[in-house]
């Protein structure tokens, strides 16, 4: 299985990509995760809140690690250890911006 991974902007507040190991995570297919905004996963308003000031500000390129508790489709709360850093993606307008890469390192339901 492939190691849970997504692309977010934090700008939009969506994901801009996620792989199939985060999809079957979270229970979204990607087309409908890339269509919500980031707080509609998040397990709970204070974890929304808690990942804005996580991400906000942080350096290009330097990789960090937390906990985040996000909510599946299904309601089940899951509890993950993340990797992520901040990048410049160019897109299909050759416009750049930044973005965050996460992988999930582990995760449990709860």
């Amino acid at each position: 299985m492939p190691v849970p991974g997504y692309l977010f902007d934090p700008v939009s507040r969506h994901f801009v990509a996620a792989n199939a190991g985060f999809c079957e995570l979270v229970g979204y297919p990607e087309l409908e995760l890339v269509a919500l905004e980031w707080p509609l996963i998040m397990a709970d308003p204070a974890e929304t809140t808690r990942a804005n000031e996580e991400i906000s500000g942080r350096q290009e390129d330097v990789f960090r690690a937390n906990d985040f508790a996000f909510r599946r489709k299904d309601g089940v709360r899951v509890d993950a250890h993340i990797q992520y850093r901040v990048m410049r993606v160019v897109d299909g307008s050759n416009a750049t911006r930044q973005v965050y890469f996460a992988a999930v390192v582990s995760a449990k339901r709860i």
